[in-house]
């Protein structure tokens, strides 16, 4: 079992690899079956390995199937349409519990093998912010290309879509932006990883101006601004982002409230994207406080219809599919449970986030990603998203990539 399990381990990891920078530039659907395969090869693995420390994973796994759990049964009183047996929470629950252990199937690569992947994500990853900028500027033009537009089609409609499928694909590829950083300066003579570095940067940051999307250049100035921070103090850091993660969550309700109060302010002028997000999350608030310790169950977001007019003049749905805050979505649609349960999970965290720390770059690479992933989920995603989630554990598989010593040390950091 053992061999078959380390053979699964490798093709899925390497399959992951190659194939994340068209998954992200498609809008990032195919990561969730990447990660769901190397995260089932992983589990099987350590299991096959007999020696692995389960324990070590019991406080962070416990919480997380359990708020699965929760959310599968508030799917009982929630308002919106499953059509038929199979929900969406059960889809949640099946993915999300088997993609959270695609790190594990590292151990099945070997060190020498896993220079060898450092190397892969970075030229994969350089190469992914190039396309994502030329496609930007070429209207698209990428896109089309490699999925043309049909006769029964309309061009702006498909623009459109695609405008929506890169953006995911440069916010995923902004969230990398700490790993990446890491690697390249644990990886490559320090100039030319600089040098890399900052293309990436670069390309993304235009790739987001240019793309209308506002969370990929503002990912990327805070994970930048993270990153010298963690290095000097790392303890701190990772505790401080991860008590900010708790907080944004137990106090999401206190946003909605100061949403309603500001857009009734009448000296405070607000571009649109960050208007009709204060009336998403003033208008969840109104519907939190009437079942805040149960929620109103799995997806009810999906059912609001009501809408208001836009200073351009045409009617928006005021909460758009869901509340673009996980906080508020937590809230709405788990109550109190939810909130305490993934508040547990974060917190249940913390000592392996602590462990892995044991170097200021991975120090610094870790407080990256958790400042990118409190953005992201701040301002931007569905929480049952599962390319989102697949989107994180394959930025956690870099961090398990980046060695702990030197920098021509190819010893990994344990998962």
């Amino acid at each position: 079992m053992l061999r078959v399990s380390t053979w699964l381990a490798l093709i899925f990891t390497w399959t992951a690899f190659l194939l994340m920078p068209p998954a992200a530039h498609a809008g990032g659907l195919l990561i969730t079956t990447l990660m769901v395969l190397m995260g089932g090869a992983g589990l099987l693995h350590a299991i096959a390995r007999k020696d692995f420390d389960w324990k070590a994973h019991v406080f962070w796994f416990l919480p997380l199937a359990a708020l699965f759990v929760w959310a599968n049964i508030t799917v009982l009183w929630s308002p919106f349409d499953q059509r038929g047996g199979w929900t969406n929470a059960h889809t949640a629950i099946t993915v999300g519990l088997l993609m959270v252990w695609a790190p594990l199937a590292l151990h099945a690569v070997k060190p020498e093998r896993q220079l060898l992947l450092r190397h892969l994500f970075l030229a994969t990853s350089l190469m992914a912010a190039g396309l994502l900028l030329i496609d930007v500027l070429s209207g698209w033009g990428l896109s089309i290309l490699i999925d043309p537009i049909q006769p029964d089609e309309n061009l702006g409609h498909r623009q459109n879509d695609a405008l929506m499928n890169v953006g995911h694909g440069i916010y995923i590829y902004a969230m990398f932006a700490a790993p990446f950083t890491a690697i390249a300066l644990k990886t490559l003579r320090r100039d030319v990883a600089w040098g890399l570095i900052a293309l990436y940067v670069i390309a993304l940051a235009l790739a987001a101006y240019f793309n209308l999307l506002q969370i990929g250049w503002l990912v990327l100035c805070v994970t930048l601004l993270v990153m010298p921070l963690a290095y000097k103090w790392p303890r701190p850091t990772i505790l401080g982002f991860c008590g900010l993660a708790v907080l944004s969550i137990l106090a999401a309700p206190i946003l909605g409230i100061t949403s309603g109060k500001i857009l009734t302010s009448e000296t405070i002028s607000l571009p649109g994207s960050w208007d009709h997000r204060l009336r998403m999350w003033a208008y969840c608030w109104a519907e939190i406080k009437q079942n805040p310790f149960l929620g109103h169950g799995f997806d009810v977001s999906r059912t609001y219809s009501e809408t208001y007019k836009t200073p351009a003049g045409y009617d928006m749905a005021i909460v758009s599919l869901h509340p673009h805050n996980i906080g508020i979505q937590l809230w709405l649609e788990t109550g109190l449970v939810g909130v305490l349960l993934f508040c547990a999970f974060i917190l249940g965290l913390i000592k392996q986030a602590l462990k892995y720390a044991g170097s200021p770059l991975c120090a610094a690479a870790l407080s990256g990603l958790l400042a990118s992933n409190v953005l992201i989920y701040a301002t931007t995603v569905n929480l049952w998203h599962d390319y989102v989630w697949g989107s994180t554990v394959f930025a956690l598989v870099i961090l398990t990539l980046i060695p702990r010593g030197s920098a021509n040390d190819n010893e990994s950091s344990s998962a």
